[in-house]
């Protein structure tokens, strides 16, 4: 996450041929106290082209969440991600999202119970993603008991066949971490300091690559 579009490209750029997928947070001052690039500001067509797939995580309050959305929409975002705690309407959100051909998920902050989610909305999500760290801010600590959110929708998953998401932890994944959250279960993992903050993107890549594998 940042406020500096030419920071944020060079970071985009660092993983091409990489990665299949990257994941962009959106804050708009409200729903946290940071503020980040909007959606508008983004151009994604030329990574696309290049083989790269977009996320768009909107951290925004409910009064700002229908037009960063409509951003993320218009910028050419492959897969739409959105605070459940803005979400007035989310049978609203999904067929917005869905009607423009994208993947569509929920997140869920630290006090937001995997409960809220009722059986038939979670039929329609591609992804449920699970903050493991407070949202809004990037470099924090992994919030272990958050993982039982994982098992939960693990074991939805397990008896309900016809929920087809992925589960998806963002925040706190790193060296130390990334097995662990692979163990659990986990189908997609958000990593930003562990790959930016130290070193060369490709060996944080490569080393948490090995972690999983080991």
């Amino acid at each position: 996450m940042t406020d500096d579009i030419e920071e944020l490209e060079k970071r985009v750029q660092m993983t091409v041929g990489l990665v299949e997928w990257v994941q962009i947070d959106f804050i708009d001052g409200e729903y946290a106290d940071n503020l980040t690039v909007a959606p508008f500001e983004v151009s994604l067509k030329s990574f696309q082209e290049k083989g790269l797939k977009f996320e768009a995580h909107l951290m925004v309050s409910e009064d700002n969440l229908s037009e960063w959305l409509r951003q993320a929409l218009e910028a050419g975002f492959n897969r739409i991600s959105t605070q459940i705690e803005s979400i007035k309407d989310l049978d609203v959100y999904i067929s917005l999202v869905k009607e423009s051909g994208r993947e569509i998920g929920v997140s869920l902050d630290l006090d937001t119970r995997v409960e809220i989610i009722e059986l038939g909305i979670l039929k329609k999500l591609d992804v449920v993603q699970i903050m493991t760290v407070g949202a809004g801010f990037s470099g924090q600590e992994f919030v272990h008991n958050m993982l039982w959110k994982v098992r939960e929708l693990r074991e939805l998953r397990n008896k309900n066949p016809e929920l087809k998401f992925l589960i998806e932890v963002d925040g706190g994944v790193n060296e130390k971490t990334i097995k662990m959250v692979k163990d659990e279960g986990v189908d997609l993992a958000e990593v930003n300091s562990g790959l930016y903050n130290k070193g060369e993107f490709s060996e944080n890549l490569k080393k948490l690559d090995e972690k999983i594998r080991t």
